[in-house]
This record gives structure tokens, C-alpha cells and sequence, in this order.
């Protein structure tokens, strides 16, 4: 405690700014209407912000959500990984944030320079990107792993960029006593978004979901309501629509003085030099790791032994609820100390990931489940409990961030710990994938005979097609993923995660703050 103490008083340069300039930077961080804004106005102010995260949803949920399973029986593990890629944009928004706060065209506005043009490639690469799932997806042919990597990745760049834009307009759209909206319109917005296009999404593509309840409104029995190119198709013209509306709403707070970019890459460059920060930035790379097999690899795992995908999105309905009531009990049991309280969400977290294997393994094949099977409660349960355990994990982290947190560069400085902590969950994936396919192993039986024949999953119609024999999988690679995955976790927890949680909780809120001092 105390070295870390000294290097961070070492590391400091002193502050001296008079009273005039203090109100000058608060004034460009935060931005108050001088007349209180009408409730009127505040409500559609709201439904607008609710909107905008609303199509950052979109793309968010198709990339981290339905595509992947999309893809899971048409693709090997390693290009799922390669896929997982796409998702990189939104954890290194930081690169580029600075441009994004401080360039803008004063006609437009300093929110919708962005927000307009950034929407509109959105929706016209939606159209185009439904031309090519039409061809791939809808006539059974296995789509370029690359291409479907470069059309999401940029759908997740230009979501990224739109959400620094969004969320730096929410400050003037809802200010004073308002701009606590601004979260709840995060919040709502993002997770409709999401749970359109991954859980709505992928029930009404499962053709065993739509025969089951709503079999008149399917035009073929042997495919689901809504494909995925129907449903970039409907993106595509929503983004377009709103975009249009849009373009009408005008923006203020256009006189306000903007801080340079150099200045704000600056704020960044000095903060993240902090020993403190260092420390916490590690933090956020490494503790995710071995949960990545339980987030990204189980639930595919489960479809592939034949677990019904509408189950998938009614078990996504059921988490809401948990997610939200988790965030409200965490959120006032936070205190001074908030990161004892994330230990309970890694250690839940890290029991499941050791747990779920042998649920995986004993899983009921050849019978069509459903709530009349014990297994199906306990599946239930493990996603509740892992639902408990993350957001357990993110609410505590985002109380820590807000108390150490330097208020005279706060969006900065929150964009600099969410980056990192987003990219955390982000760089393992791929190597995950990697593993997991690399461990697995499957052998070609045709007319009783073992042949030799690869059966990856983008080798199988050598044997299955043309041989009319089956690949039957001799390892999988899951296992041998988990276990690393769970003794990982087990490294952390007894050699790492303590020791690191007590020196952040009782750094010295002056160990976390970079200001400079002028030249006498």
C-alpha cells in the first residue's frame, strides 16, 4: 500500500489553476441549460436518446449475439473466432474519441456531424450486406468467414463512434436535474436493441420455435419467421427512417468552447501513466479470461448437442429481470469498498465455469426438452446464477470507477477504465476459439468403417454428403479449454486477485488524479 502510495506521489505534478479557469473546465465538461428545460421537451428528449442507443443495439446484438450461432453450424470454432474480431471496434473507441468530441461541422451541429452520416452507412451497408446473406445463409451455402468479419466489423466501428457522439449530445439534451435520464436511456435503449436482435431475432429464425407457437405466420414449415436477411433489411430501412427524422432536430450548446484534441489525448496519456491506473488497467485485461469458455463457447456447446435455440431467447427474457434487480441490490451495497463486493460475482463465476462442464457432458441427448426435465431447470439456474455473477461484477466496478474517478476530465477518464475493461472480455475470445477447435478431434464412420477423413466442421460434407457416413466426435475440445480456463481462474484467485483488489481499495483517492501545475 505504502510503495504504491510513494510511486504515485513520485508520478504527480502539483496543481494550480485560479478560480476562473476551474469554472472555464467544468464548463466544457458539463453542460447546463440556463433555464430549466420543460417536461415536454424532456420526455421527447428522452424517446430520442432511447432511439439512438436503440440502433446501436442492433448491430451489437447480431455481432456478440445471433450471428454466432448463426454461423455455429456452418463454420469451425477458429473462424467463429476470427469472427468474434468484429467486435474489437467497440472496445478501442478510445483511439479516436478525442476526434469525435472535438471535430464537428457547426451547420450540423457538434453531435449530429456524426450521428447523421455514421447512421446512414450503417443502414446502407445493412441493404447490401442482406444482398450477400441472401445468396450464402438463404441458399445453405457457407458464408466467407472473412467477409461476414469486414461487414460486421465495420457495423460495430460506426456503432462505436455513434455511441461517444450519443452519449457526449445526452449532456445537453439532459441537463440539471434531468441528466440522471441519460443513463436509464443508455440502459433501456441499448438492452431493446440487443434483446431485439439476439433474443427476438433468434426465436423468430428457429423454425422449431415459430412451428411450435406461431405456425400460421410461417410461409415455409421447414424455416423460421424472420431470416437474417430480412432482418438486416429492416435494420437497414430503420436506420434510414430515423436518420431522416433526425436530420430536422436541432441541437444546442453549439457556443460552448470544445477542448482541443491534443488536450484531450493529453488527459489521456497523463492518466493512464498513474502507477495506480497501470495497475488497475492490468487488472481489467487479465480477470475475464477464464470466463470467456463459459460466455462464448457453453452456449454454442449446448446447441450442438441439440439444445432447442428458442430456449436460448426465452432464458434471455427470464435474465432481465434478474440483471435489473441485481444492479439495484448491488448498486446500494456498494459502499466504500465495492470491489470486496465484485469478489462474490468472480467467485460465482469461476464455480460455474468449473461446474457447467459436467452439465454439459451429461446432457440429455435424443430427447426434446422441455420444463417437464429436471435439466432444463438446472440449465435455467446456471444462466441465472452467471447472469447474478456479472452484473454483480460490472455494477461493483462501475462504483469503484466513479469514486476514483477525476470529475474535471470524467468522460475521459470513464472512456479510458471502460475501454479496457470492454476489451478484457474481447482479446481472449479468439484464442479461446482457437483452443477449443485445436483440442477437438472427430473421426468419419461410414458403413461401419472408421475412415480416414478430416471431420472439422467445414470438412464434413467429404464424409456426410458424398460418403453418406457420419462424423462422430472422439474429444472435444470444450474440456480441455475448461480446465485450463478453471486453473487460470484458480491462479487468480489465490496469487493475484486478493492482493490486487486490497491495493486499489486502499489507494488514496489523490493516487488516482494526474494534474499539472504551470510554470511560475
Amino acid at each position: 500500500d505504502e510503495s504504491m502510495r510513494r510511486e504515485a506521489g513520485e508520478s504527480r505534478e502539483v496543481v494550480s489553476h485560479d478560480s476562473g479557469e476551474k469554472e472555464q473546465d467544468l464548463e466544457r465538461m458539463v453542460s447546463l441549460d440556463e433555464a430549466p428545460p420543460r417536461s415536454g421537451r424532456v420526455f421527447l428528449d428522452s424517446v430520442l436518446l432511447v432511439l439512438l442507443y436503440f440502433i446501436q443495439g442492433i448491430p451489437l446484438g447480431l455481432t456478440f449475439g445471433s450471428v454466432p450461432f448463426l454461423l455455429q453450424d456452418k463454420l469451425s470454432y477458429t473462424e467463429i473466432g476470427i469472427f468474434s474480431l468484429a467486435g474489437y471496434p467497440y472496445c478501442m473507441k478510445l483511439a479516436w474519441s478525442p476526434w469525435v468530441d472535438s471535430k464537428y461541422n457547426r451547420w450540423l451541429g457538434r453531435r449530429k456531424s456524426w450521428i447523421l452520416p455514421l447512421q446512414m452507412v450503417s443502414g446502407v451497408l445493412m441493404l447490401l450486406a442482406s444482398v450477400y446473406t441472401e445468396t450464402t445463409f438463404e441458399a445453405g451455402v457457407a458464408p466467407n468467414v472473412y467477409i461476414m468479419t469486414g461487414i460486421f466489423f465495420v457495423l460495430v466501428l460506426m456503432a462505436a463512434t455513434q455511441d461517444i457522439a450519443v452519449d457526449g449530445w445526452a449532456l445537453t439534451l439532459l441537463s440539471g436535474k434531468h441528466q440522471g435520464l441519460a443513463s436509464t436511456c443508455q440502459t433501456v435503449g441499448l438492452n431493446l436493441g440487443f434483446f431485439l436482435s439476439f433474443t427476438i431475432f433468434l426465436a423468430l429464425n428457429s423454425t422449431e420455435f415459430c412451428s411450435a407457437w406461431i405456425p400460421s405466420l410461417q410461409s415455409d414449415p421447414s424455416r423460421g419467421v424472420v431470416s437474417l436477411t430480412g432482418y438486416l433489411r429492416f435494420s437497414g430501412a430503420v436506420y434510414i427512417i430515423v436518420n431522416g427524422f433526425l436530420f430536422f432536430k436541432r441541437e444546442s450548446g453549439l457556443d460552448q468552447a470544445v477542448a482541443s484534441v491534443t488536450q484531450v489525448y493529453q488527459n489521456i496519456f497523463d492518466t493512464a501513466r498513474l502507477p495506480s491506473i497501470r495497475s488497475l488497467l492490468v487488472f481489467l485485461l487479465v480477470y475475464k479470461v477464464p470466463f470467456i469458455v463459459q460466455d462464448a463457447i457453453v452456449g454454442l456447446k449446448m446447441i450442438e448437442r441439440g439444445f432447442p435455440k428458442e430456449y436460448m431467447g426465452l432464458f434471455a427474457v427470464v435474465e432481465f429481470p434478474v440483471q435489473v434487480i441485481s444492479a439495484i441490490i448491488t448498486g446500494r451495497h456498494c459502499g466504500d469498498r465495492p470491489l470486496s463486493l465484485w469478489s462474490y460475482g468472480f467467485v460465482t463465476k469461476l464455480a460455474l465455469v468449473a461446474l457447467t462442464p459436467f452439465v454439459v457432458m451429461y446432457y440429455p441427448e435424443g430427447q426434446k426438452l422441455d420444463f417437464s426435465y429436471g435439466y432444463m431447470w438446472l440449465i435455467l439456474l446456471f444462466t441465472l446464477l452467471s447472469s447474478w455473477g456479472s452484473t454483480v461484477m460490472f455494477v461493483a466496478q462501475g462504483c469503484f470507477f466513479s469514486r476514483i474517478s477525476d470529475r474535471g476530465y470524467g468522460g475521459t477518464y470513464l472512456t479510458l477504465l471502460n475501454t479496457v475493461s470492454n476489451l478484457g472480455g474481447t482479446w481472449p475470445k479468439f484464442f479461446v476459439y482457437y483452443l477449443v477447435d485445436t483440442f477437438s478431434t472427430a473421426t468419419c464412420i461410414a458403413n461401419g468403417e472408421v475412415l480416414d477423413i478430416p471431420c472439422k466442421p467445414t470438412e464434413r460434407d467429404a464424409c456426410e454428403a458424398e460418403l453418406g457416413g457420419v462424423c462422430v466426435v472422439t474429444q472435444d475440445g470444450y474440456y480441455p479449454a475448461a480446465l485450463v480456463s478453471v486453473t487460470l481462474g484458480l491462479a487468480l484467485l489465490i496469487g493475484y486477485i486478493p492482493g490486487t483488489v486490497a491495493r486499489l481499495q486502499s489507494a488514496p483517492l489523490s493516487a488516482w488524479v494526474v494534474v499539472k501545475e504551470r510554470d511560475a
